[in-house]
């Protein structure tokens, strides 16, 4: 008989597990709204992220409501985009592209827009 092995699990261990929860949830907001998250730079966006969070706890602590970690993730994930991935903003104004997306998500053309008053650009 063997015995049975006490080892603490890696944090890397849930990946698997926390990669379908959140594609579930990025799906889920970007059939609410979209590529919308490309119409800001990266100029403020700790800021606005914060204030996002703030409202979460703020939430948490007045009504009880639970941190959506999931969307926490998915913020800090649109930062890390935004921070690799520059090229979707070329001089501070995106090129119309078209970005690429999973079979389950139409892909969306994105039209050029100014980052400094977040408004479409014609």
């Amino acid at each position: 008989m063997s015995e049975k092995q006490n080892v603490e699990p890696l944090i890397t261990d849930f990946l698997n597990e926390l990669k379908d929860e959140l594609y579930k949830q990025l799906t889920d907001d970007h059939k609410r709204w979209g590529n919308t998250w490309l119409k800001r730079t990266r100029k403020g966006q700790e800021e606005r992220i914060r204030k996002c969070f703030d409202n979460y706890f703020d939430q948490f602590e007045n009504a009880g409501v639970p941190i959506p970690w999931l969307k926490i993730i998915g913020n800090a994930m649109i930062a890390w985009i935004r921070e690799k991935h520059f090229e979707l903003f070329s001089n501070g104004k995106e090129k119309n592209i078209v970005i690429p997306t999973s079979p389950n998500i139409p892909k969306v053309e994105i039209s050029s827009f100014d980052p400094k008053t977040d408004h479409e650009v014609k």
